[in-house]
C-alpha cells in the first residue's frame, strides 16, 4: 500500500509540473502579450522586527512618473487613431538576425501583420507606407533595416541601416562603461566600433 501511495504522489507531482510549466508558457508570461512598459514603483523595505512583516516602500519620483504614463496614455483615448504612435518591440535573445521576433509557439510575424491590418483598418497611420504583404517579408525587411548581424547581412543592408551612431559618440559611450562591460563587448564583437 506505502508503495502504490508513493506512486500515487509522484504522478500527482509530475502532473502539477506539467500544470505548473503549461500555466506559466501560456497564461502567466505569454509572448504577445500588450504590456505597456513602465517602471517599478516601489522596493522591498528592510524587515520589520517587531512584527515580522516585509512590506514595500514606494518611491516618489517613480510613482509620479507612472502617475504621468497613465494620465497620458488615458488621453490617447481622445486622439485620432491617425495621430498615434505606437511602437512593437520584438524579441532578439541572441542578437542575430534568425531569431528576431522569436516566441514559443507562436507565429510572431504573422499575428503581427494580423494586429497592422487591423490598425490599418480603423484608421493608424502607418506613414505612407504600404503594409508588407506577409509576416516573411516584414521580417526580411527589419533584418534589411535594423540588424546588426554581420554574419547574414551584406555590406548594402549594413549601409542601408535606419539609423548609425557616429564612430567618435559611440567610442565615448563606450568608454565611459565599466572595465568588465568593456571587456565582455570586445570579447563579443572586437574593439570599438565593433
Amino acid at each position: 500500500m506505502y508503495k502504490l501511495r508513493i506512486k500515487w504522489y509522484d504522478f500527482c507531482f509530475c502532473l502539477l509540473t506539467f500544470f505548473l510549466f503549461f500555466l506559466q508558457r501560456n497564461v502567466a508570461i505569454p509572448e504577445f502579450d500588450g504590456r505597456i512598459i513602465s517602471v517599478p514603483i516601489s522596493f522591498m523595505a528592510p524587515q520589520d522586527e517587531s512584527n515580522n512583516v516585509r512590506y514595500y516602500e514606494p518611491v516618489q519620483d517613480r510613482i509620479e512618473a507612472v502617475s504621468k504614463q497613465a494620465v497620458k496614455i488615458a488621453r490617447l483615448r481622445h486622439k485620432p487613431n491617425s495621430e498615434k504612435k505606437i511602437a512593437f518591440v520584438l524579441t532578439n535573445s541572441s542578437g542575430k538576425a534568425q531569431r528576431i521576433g522569436d516566441a514559443v509557439g507562436l507565429d510572431t510575424p504573422a499575428s503581427l501583420m494580423r494586429v497592422f491590418q487591423a490598425m490599418n483598418d480603423i484608421g493608424y497611420n502607418f506613414g505612407g507606407e504600404d503594409l508588407p504583404p506577409d509576416g516573411d517579408k516584414l521580417i526580411q525587411a527589419l533584418i534589411d533595416k535594423c540588424s546588426y548581424d554581420e554574419i547574414v547581412l551584406t555590406e548594402r543592408q549594413l549601409a542601408n541601416a535606419a539609423g548609425r551612431v557616429p564612430t567618435e559618440v559611440y567610442k565615448r559611450l563606450f568608454e565611459s562603461l565599466p572595465t568588465k562591460q568593456k571587456d565582455h563587448m570586445v570579447e563579443q564583437w572586437g574593439a570599438p566600433p565593433g
